[in-house]
């Protein structure tokens, strides 16, 4: 994984900005100031508060850091998302993987023969 870190000057124009962006996490650092940004962050698009209007806003008065992964990143706050890194966290673990494998093989080989029944 690779982490570049800088500060943002418009947290929406990041893609253009750097272009590799694009294929990686933009994640900003906040400070405790955040909490009163989203307290005071108009609903947006679908009734809900939107954490980069409130970085924004938080923009116009402090300096607020980033970093920039590249490499896989998932999406937990989806359903399917929180699974896949589980099952890759399952999979990198030092002290599971090795049960973790097994298990899974023995899942494939289950949907398998239930498919074929």
């Amino acid at each position: 994984m690779t982490v570049l870190s800088y500060g943002l000057l418009d947290y929406l124009s990041l893609p253009y900005v750097f272009p590799s962006c694009q294929k990686g996490g933009n994640f900003p650092f906040c400070s405790p100031s955040i909490w009163q940004e989203l307290k005071q962050t108009q609903a947006g698009v679908g009734g809900e508060i939107q954490l980069t209007d409130a970085i924004e806003s938080l923009m116009t008065t402090e300096v607020v850091n980033a970093f920039h992964m590249v490499g896989v990143s998932y999406d937990c706050g989806d359903k399917l998302g929180y699974m896949k890194a589980c099952v890759e966290f399952g999979l990198r673990h030092a002290e599971l993987k090795a049960a973790f494998n097994e298990y899974l093989a023995l899942r494939t080989l289950q949907d398998t023969s239930s498919i074929a029944a």
